[in-house]
């Protein structure tokens, strides 16, 4: 699901999942091309993609048994970077942080057509059950 908050209309052309920020390498880019009307949403599907390799939080929580329930670019507490967020009787929330940088076009207007790209964070949402 992509949201687009400005007045003009633009082309999501790609997601690139930063896994090293020193190294290329190991970098997951997603090709989109998916058009997003000015104030509107639009979404697409994929083929399946590995997401969740060459990361040590994601990999060390996982293998502590949470389970992984949502993955999105908005946090619960933006400070939070790899720590317990929530932690009450009945279950624990936590969360891996990693860089994405996306690459899109305006659709209309003087910059038509002229690429522009911005860095941010994607969250790994992970819960687990207090035993």
């Amino acid at each position: 699901m992509v949201s687009n908050k400005s007045s003009k209309g633009v082309v999501l052309e790609e997601v690139k999942f930063l896994k090293t920020p020193e190294t290329a390498d190991d970098d997951i880019r997603l090709k989109v091309g998916l058009a997003v009307p000015a104030g509107r949403f639009a979404e697409a599907e994929f083929r399946y993609t590995d997401l969740l390799s060459d990361n040590e939080c994601i990999q060390r929580t996982m293998d502590s048994n949470w389970r992984l329930v949502e993955v999105s670019n908005y946090t619960l507490n933006p400070s939070v970077r790899n720590l317990i967020i929530e932690n009450t009787d009945s279950f624990r929330i936590y969360q891996c942080v990693e860089t994405i940088r996306t690459r899109w076009r305006e659709t209309s207007g003087d910059s038509r057509g002229v690429s522009r790209t911005e860095e941010g964070w994607i969250l790994y949402h992970f819960e687990t059950r207090q035993d």
